[in-house]
């Protein structure tokens, strides 16, 4: 909720106007994102990640509002990611490219249907 009017670029947000940001197309901006709609996961470890202003990428919100299990959240998921993969070979088996449902929470319209064996 807006405190005060303010001005945003060309956009005046007056008092009392609720505002959202979309992490949705924040996450996909090319101005802080080569290559936003690709799927890289080694951009994470480039200089240039490092140096991005901390609200271009905020899963678990900002401020003083920042969900507290952030970084234990990050952390876990990198150690899962990593055993997983280690352990197992995913193919995408649906017939047709997978569709981002962007809504509460970012999801895969009709699902994402894999066949999963163990590795060798």
């Amino acid at each position: 909720m807006a405190t005060a009017d303010n001005r945003v670029g060309d956009y005046l947000i007056t008092k009392d106007t609720s505002v959202l940001i979309s992490p949705y197309i924040v996450h996909r901006n090319p101005d802080y994102w080569k290559n936003p709609e690709v799927f890289d996961p080694e951009r994470w470890e480039t200089e240039e990640v490092k140096q991005l202003d901390k609200f271009a990428y905020f899963p678990f919100a900002a401020g003083p509002r920042m969900c507290i299990g952030n970084n234990f959240a990050l952390l876990e998921a990198d150690i899962i990611l990593t055993k997983v993969i280690q352990q197992f070979d995913f193919k995408y088996i649906g017939e047709s490219e997978p569709v981002m449902d962007p809504t509460l929470t970012l999801r895969v319209k009709d699902g994402m249907p894999m066949q999963i064996q163990k590795s060798r």
